[in-house]
């Protein structure tokens, strides 16, 4: 998978892979499910002061090139447990659980290999779920190094949260730098809408 499709791919199942939850899982079809077809609405970086959330109209205000894949997704969880992300002609599927306090949810592709050619797995807390938007968060940085930089000990991870981070700042008007230096805990998140 190239780079911007894999930018694109972390705006749904955001950046890093946890060990699956062993507990009980909730039923994919329950009421509190989040089961049905969602839409990008904004990407947001989410501080131990604050959350910043930004549309695509704000993302395009500084930067017109669509090559992150913003806002041309769809992500479709089904009542089986399966999922089917759409993002411009490129389809993801795999396999979700919600954990049984509906409070994260591990999905498991089956298009997308780690290094060892092993199907991807990543966990996401569940931020805000309604019966019309669903906010996910990816993990949680709160450890800076000697330089002050955000370090989760995953490079990977650690570059994409500072991508968006700066795309989100920058979009609403704020400096990257300044915010990045205030915060003592960073997570990024995505919102969708029905």
């Amino acid at each position: 998978m190239n780079k911007s499709k894999k930018i694109a791919f972390y705006l749904f199942f955001i950046f890093t892979a946890f060990s699956c939850n062993k507990s009980k899982d909730a039923d994919p079809s329950s009421a509190t499910s989040i089961v049905g077809k969602w839409a990008f609405e904004a990407i947001g970086i989410k501080t131990d002061t604050k959350t910043v959330e930004a549309t695509i109209a704000d993302v395009k205000k500084i930067d017109n090139d669509t090559s992150i894949g913003i806002g041309r997704s769809s992500y479709d969880f089904k009542a089986d447990g399966t999922f089917i992300v759409i993002d411009d002609n490129e389809t993801e599927t795999g396999k979700y659980v919600v954990d049984a306090g509906n409070k994260k949810i591990t999905v498991t592709s089956d298009t997308n290999k780690d290094a060892n050619g092993k199907p991807e797995v990543s966990t996401f807390e569940i931020v805000s779920k309604s019966n019309t938007s669903l906010v996910l968060g990816g993990p949680k940085v709160s450890k800076k190094n000697a330089d002050g930089d955000f370090e989760s000990g995953d490079e990977d991870q650690d570059s994409v949260t500072y991508f968006f981070g700066v795309i989100v700042f920058t979009a609403k008007g704020l400096d990257p730098d300044d915010e990045f230096a205030k915060a003592k805990s960073i997570q990024t998140i995505i919102k969708l809408k029905k």
